[in-house]
């Protein structure tokens, strides 16, 4: 996990998959969407007091977003993401500006 975090390195599907980071892989000649689309009527045919109580249990759900956890830094967040999309080199805040705008 450090390793992902700390150099943002990107995986392929089957090493996702062996780090246990994904719970399937959809070979490339197969439809995403077909795939999400079988796993949503599977989903929906379960009790929906299960599946409620499983996002409680499993943290989704909650409705939170990342900006809203105290350990992420909203700007930093955003700017990571907005880096990603556009296929650029994020540009961070530096540590040392963070600690000036602190309030004491």
């Amino acid at each position: 996990m450090k390793d992902l975090v700390y150099t943002g390195r990107l995986l392929d599907g089957e090493e996702a998959m062996r780090l246990g980071l994904v719970d399937r892989v959809v070979p490339q000649n197969e439809s995403v969407l077909r795939e999400t689309l079988q796993i949503s009527r599977v989903i929906r045919q379960q009790s929906p007091a299960s599946i409620l109580a499983a996002k409680r249990w499993g943290g989704s759900g909650s409705g939170r977003v990342p900006t809203a956890y105290s350990h992420v830094d909203p700007d930093d967040f955003l700017e990571g993401v907005h880096a990603f999309l556009e296929r650029r080199s994020p540009r961070f805040y530096e540590a040392e500006d963070q600690r000036k705008v602190q309030k004491p």
